[in-house]
């Protein structure tokens, strides 16, 4: 993310692009990020491009002028946005736009993003009407939206620490709270207009848009009056003793029809994967054909399946056995179908997810239990987690849960991918709390939504270091959270680990992770985890830390490890590794800008 850090007496900020994140007093971060979202009739984002940027940095204050303009499917809107921060610590976000076409939107205007660190933190609210409410941030994934009682909100107080607290005024506009949890975005989130309201609703050309956000921290001591600029320390990891279960891996089936075979088929068997995922829409008559080909290619892989089954809305008795007499005809045919496990999905109706699980759960033991005799169920959704958060009756007696992740309902920039990362595991958590401590089961991952109107079949960053990046730290933080299975992406294709032409550098690092297969990960934190992270896995007297600079400069390391007798760049920029022993056996070194760096020690556990 290139940014600019700027302050307002003692607030330190990033200014990006029109937006403001990572606003902190001190080390303390107490807003994530305040920033602009034109959002269509379909949810669809509407790029912010900017124009005529004016910045003035006075050193303890500033001033940032610049015009916007949002063009998307029919939104043509133009704006213009105000950022000044005080030396007193006040800081005003202002936005003045006009629509230049008729289109219909969903929501248009400013939003604030708190931390999710802030969970559990007493807030007060004051309502459009003037009347005043106490609460907390929810500790659990909240399922319902707005958080109460964050509604109607023209004020809001948030307690930072003793008599600090942070105070936001909105203005122009309705506002209120969702948990961005949900959809493993790292923050609560107040917007603008409220969902409780019909949307979406018709902009005529010439219709004007004013909101205004004022931020200050009040009730600082002296010593707190004014911000300090400390020179970068190093990024601390600090690796532990726990030793957690490595989750199995697994990909998903590629669209494509052509069968897998040469070099590609044999780098795909290298990988030692837990599963091959085939995804068969039981309302289509032709999924057998996805099925055939799927217990091909699992030969081919020498892996089993995971087999996805989506339920039409009515008869489900009649296309269980369909499906279990068309399964038993395969197999008198000599077909070879090596199922480990099925998903099983209910109806799904627009936003909302139908899950008559229970009845679903005896039916599909009743119909397929015999045409796979070894093979487990799972239930769930193939969308976000908030589906299953709002249905929490429906999750009694699952043998296992299965839920989907996408990085990208909100936000799209690497900076917000990254952010996702460590809620992963707190969705995870969620989770299994909701089903009662049955295994769950993260089936697919991928690096947009899926099934969704708003989705674009690909991202370019699947096929980058910062596609492997990701995805290192989320097998780190599923495998934390004791996800018991993890689908990625797909085989081959611009959706899956390599093409025809060659391999992705995700696939380099599913295949370093692989030496570890059977093995273990041994815990690890890092203090800078936006910036810096790590995950250390062992297998014997093996043991191999790999290093993920984030950030597009070398960052400094120190890991309370050993010295160790290799190393190598996997990913990123093939520059020296430089390091040097510190004091108390702490290893600092300086890895390279958005890179991957692994270190592999030969005496692990002296």
């Amino acid at each position: 993310m290139n940014s600019q850090i700027l302050h307002a007496g003692p607030l330190n900020l990033h200014y990006s692009q029109g937006d403001l994140r990572y606003i902190s007093l001190g080390k303390r971060e107490i807003v994530r990020r305040i920033y602009f979202a034109a959002r269509d009739r379909i949810w669809g984002t509407a790029p912010n491009v900017l124009h005529d940027v004016q910045l003035d940095d006075g050193g303890d204050c500033f001033q940032i002028h610049y015009t916007c303009e949002n063009i998307f499917n029919d939104i043509d809107f133009i704006w213009q946005g105000e950022i000044v921060g005080s030396a007193e610590g006040c800081i005003t976000v202002s936005m003045n736009g006009i629509a230049r076409s008729r289109f219909q939107k969903n929501r248009i205007g400013l939003c604030v993003l708190h931390p999710a660190a802030c969970l559990g933190v007493a807030c007060e609210v004051l309502h459009v009407d003037g009347t005043r409410s106490a609460g907390n941030l929810p500790k659990r994934i909240h399922p319902y939206q707005p958080i109460a009682p964050f509604d109607n909100i023209r004020g809001f107080r948030q307690h930072i620490h003793k008599e600090a607290w942070l105070d936001l005024q909105y203005e122009g506009e309705l506002f209120e709270m969702e948990d961005q949890r949900n959809w493993t975005d790292a923050s609560f989130k107040t917007f603008s207009t409220p969902l409780r309201l019909p949307y979406p609703v018709e902009m005529q050309k010439g219709d004007r848009v004013a909101q205004k956000i004022t931020l200050r921290v009040t009730g600082l001591t002296h010593q707190k009056a004014k911000s300090k600029v400390r020179a970068a320390l190093p990024a601390r990891i600090l690796i532990g003793q726990r030793e957690i279960s490595l989750p199995t891996i697994g990909l998903s089936m590629a669209p494509d029809t052509q069968r897998l075979q040469g070099i590609a088929l044999d780098q795909l068997r290298a990988l030692k994967l837990g599963h091959l995922r085939v995804a068969l829409y039981l309302a289509n008559d032709v999924y057998m054909a996805d099925l055939q080909r799927a217990g091909r290619e699992s030969v081919d892989l020498g892996v089993p399946l995971e087999v996805a089954l989506f339920m039409p809305t009515t008869e489900p008795e009649v296309v269980f056995q369909a499906l279990a007499k068309q399964l038993q005809l395969l197999q008198a045919q000599g077909e070879i179908l090596n199922i480990k496990r099925w998903l099983i999905y209910g109806a799904r109706d627009a936003q909302s997810e139908i899950m008559p699980l229970r009845a679903l759960q005896l039916l599909a033991r009743q119909w397929l239990t015999h045409c796979a005799p070894s093979a487990r169920f799972a239930f769930g959704v193939d969308s976000d987690f908030i589906f299953i958060n709002q249905h929490p009756a429906a999750l009694h007696g699952l043998d296992a849960l299965t839920v989907a992740i996408n990085p990208q309902v909100h936000a799209f920039d690497d900076a917000s991918l990254v952010e996702t990362l460590m809620v992963q595991e707190t969705l995870v958590n969620n989770a299994r709390r909701l089903a009662h401590g049955v295994p769950i089961i993260i089936s697919p991952i991928t690096l947009k939504p899926r099934r969704h109107p708003i989705s674009e079949s690909n991202d370019a960053r699947q096929q980058t270091w910062f596609g492997a990046a990701w995805t290192l730290g989320s097998i780190k933080y599923l495998a934390r959270a004791g996800t018991s299975s993890l689908t990625y992406f797909e085989t081959l294709g611009e959706r899956g680990v390599g093409d025809m032409q060659g391999m992705f550098p995700v696939y380099w690092i599913l295949s370093a992770l692989s030496e570890f297969t059977g093995g273990v990960m041994i815990d690890s934190i890092s203090r800078v985890p936006l910036h810096i992270d790590c995950i250390v896995l062992r297998k014997g007297e093996r043991m191999s830390a790999f290093i993920i600079n984030f950030t597009d400069r070398a960052m400094v390391v120190t890991l309370n490890k050993p010295m160790p007798n290799s190393h190598c760049v996997l990913v990123g920029d093939d520059l020296p590794l430089k390091m040097q022993i510190a004091r108390n056996h702490l290893l600092t070194f300086e890895v390279t800008k958005q890179s991957i760096t692994r270190l592999d020690w030969s005496d692990l556990l002296s």
